[in-house]
């Protein structure tokens, strides 16, 4: 046990139970090369902080994700005292058993159809629920920033690790004024990045880890397409072997389509014009999700004026795709509950106990 701050001694959570069915798997083809970097830091960053006060971490590694996050968890495991790591390989039902184990707490990251599954099924438990899930993340294109500079790290927050990142961006949004110069320089970013072997040094853009979310892009591109959106590159699948989906990215979008509206885990992205920072505010709280938003100006008071505004748990000033492993990560709404990283997560991982005492 340690002390906290407040004086009082913090035990950790017994035995604690991890399920990250593939959030951020590598840019990997589907054969050869499963890949699993990225999701691999998620996993290690769970497992740390689980660690940190010596509770008992046993993760499953669903049957979709590689092999990386399972290495680092048996890693992990050589590493605790008494072995207080366990990596669990498997699909559903391996995850349904984990929960009928006699656990202090549950943390899950990967879909909100699954995070909502697991919310009932411990909901008569009275045990620890974190639920990272999914996200639509905006950014809004204030009039005063650069639009060649705004469009090139954007680019970068949408399409990194072929969109497959829990914070990807999802949605943009420019104001009138730069809008024309903001798309153009979009798409000649994106004209740039190479798809190939994630091997090479010079590969930008991998495949989709997981063959069913390419017809969730296919049905985002159709309704897009059917609704009046202006596809600007890309729209359909890559030629060979292997789950290849073209950079995409679509002008002209709205709200009625799916693109800016349902999760698309991959390298697609809608671009919509705003008249000014009110419209963009609506539109970028316009969404059952909430988990990072961003704002690109000059000026700094604007930009924290409007971030303020925005229903997210992490915001961006000038920056995308990011997290900091001394800053809270949490989502809103149907992004999740709960909070990871940062002193908060560690403490997650807790549980208070008041001690009053008194010499005899």
């Amino acid at each position: 046990m340690r002390p906290s701050p407040q004086g009082h001694i913090e035990p950790p959570c017994a035995t604690a139970g991890a399920a990250t069915p593939g959030v951020e798997p590598g840019t990997a083809p589907s054969e050869g090369n499963p890949g699993g970097g990225a999701e691999a830091a998620t996993v290690g960053a769970a497992v740390a902080d689980a660690a940190a006060p010596g509770a008992t971490a046993c993760r499953d590694a669903e049957g979709k994700t590689g092999p990386g996050p399972v290495v680092v968890l048996d890693t992990a495991a050589e590493r605790t005292v008494g072995g207080a790591a366990a990596a669990l390989v498997g699909a559903g039902a391996v995850g349904a058993a984990l929960l009928e184990q006699k656990i202090d707490g549950v943390f899950f990251t990967g879909s909100h159809a699954t995070g909502a599954h697991i919310a009932q099924a411990v909901s008569n438990r009275f045990v620890k629920l974190q639920l990272e899930l999914g996200g639509k993340d905006p950014t809004y294109v204030c009039d005063d920033a650069d639009p060649q500079a705004a469009a090139e790290s954007l680019a970068d927050g949408a399409m990194y690790n072929t969109g497959q990142s829990c914070c990807s961006v999802e949605r943009i949004y420019v104001h009138e004024k730069i809008y024309d110069k903001f798309v153009q320089a979009f798409v000649d970013t994106v004209k740039t990045f190479k798809t190939g072997d994630p091997m090479s040094d010079d590969t930008y853009i991998g495949a989709i880890t997981r063959a069913p979310q390419l017809d969730v892009l296919d049905a985002q591109v159709a309704d897009a397409k059917a609704k009046g959106a202006k596809l600007l590159i890309g729209g359909a699948r890559g030629a060979g072997p292997g789950n290849w989906y073209q950079p995409t990215v679509f002008a002209d979008v709205n709200h009625k389509m799916d693109l800016m509206r349902e999760e698309s885990f991959g390298p697609i992205i809608g671009i919509q014009k705003v008249k000014d920072d009110v419209e963009a505010v609506r539109l970028m709280n316009d969404t059952r999700y909430g988990l990072t938003a961003g704002v690109f100006s000059h000026d700094e008071a604007r930009a924290k004026a409007l971030m303020a505004q925005l229903n997210a748990g992490s915001v961006y000033w000038n920056c995308c795709d990011r997290v900091s492993p001394r800053l809270p990560w949490s989502g809103h709404g149907d992004s999740g509950v709960g909070v990871t990283l940062s002193t908060y997560g560690i403490q997650t991982f807790t549980r208070p106990k008041a001690w009053h005492l008194r010499q005899a």
